[in-house]
């Protein structure tokens, strides 16, 4: 589907920050290869957690925005301020998520 490709899925996320979004944590768009064909994978870097986490699109009856987030090899330890800032993280990723969610919808319309 041409409205998720990389430079589509890149607008979306500038567009998403230009709302207004506090894009505290590093997010990247890369080229990504699945079955329906070239996508944008989006990398977040979450500030309190080294776990790697990104956002993609799953294909089922349709196409729907998911987070992963892989396997920690190691426990973490975090103070109340870096849960806090974990948890402002995590908030920003479901708004992200359901932005896209919202913008593939609109697009398939």
């Amino acid at each position: 589907m041409p409205h998720r490709d990389q430079a589509t899925v890149s607008a979306w996320v500038r567009e998403f920050s230009e709302l207004g979004h506090a894009m505290g944590t590093s997010v990247d768009v890369l080229p990504h290869e699945e079955e329906a064909g070239d996508t944008g994978l989006i990398v977040v870097r979450l500030r309190e957690a080294s776990t790697v986490t990104y956002l993609h699109t799953v294909t089922h009856e349709t196409v729907k925005w998911v987070v992963v987030f892989e396997a920690r090899e190691d426990a973490m330890e975090l103070d109340a301020a870096a849960i806090s800032q974990l948890a402002a993280d995590l908030a920003l990723v479901s708004a992200l998520c359901g932005f896209l969610q919202a913008k593939t919808d609109a697009a398939a319309a």
